[in-house]
């Protein structure tokens, strides 16, 4: 496993925007992967660390695949979040960006902090140039903090029956 390094790489804002869009026009049913639903209170999503695979195959072919560890962040570390999307941001008022920018400048900054255990190619994740990369890794980040929260409301635990 990797540990994480500082680098600033530039990306064309056109070559995301055309990645967002691209990744936008497929249904979000097609992006997700099918987890079979656990037992009630057996979720390794439960924890405040999880630990998974991830594989996506981009548009040219090429794999992306690799062992991740992401973590539930604390508040103190949601404060970061929220001020590394503003720097992504430039200074400039949040209704100028596109939509599509703003999500992925969201998903970008809350993993650089949530991502504890990544490979190589997941260092930087603004140096990548497939948006679709980042946010089918961010479904899987996403689907553990809505598992931890209780924020899939049909969710119960052993613990509140």
């Amino acid at each position: 496993m990797a540990k994480k390094k500082t680098s600033s790489v530039v990306v064309s804002t056109d070559e995301i925007k055309q990645s967002v869009t691209d990744l936008l026009s497929k249904p979000i049913e097609a992006l997700k992967e099918s987890d079979p639903e656990p037992e009630p209170g057996d979720d390794p999503k439960d924890s405040e660390e999880w630990s998974f695979m991830f594989e996506h195959t981009d548009v040219r072919g090429k794999k992306w695949s690799g062992h991740f560890t992401n973590k539930i962040l604390t508040l103190g570390e949601q404060q970061l979040v929220t001020n590394t999307k503003a720097r992504f941001c430039g200074g400039m008022p949040l209704e100028s960006i596109d939509n599509g920018m703003l999500a992925l400048n969201e998903a970008i900054a809350h993993m650089t902090f949530s991502l504890q255990e990544l490979p190589s190619w997941a260092e930087d994740l603004r140096q990548l140039h497939d948006a679709a990369i980042i946010f089918a890794l961010w479904e899987k980040v996403r689907s553990h903090e809505t598992r931890y929260f209780r924020l899939d409301a049909g969710t119960s635990t052993s613990k509140e029956k």
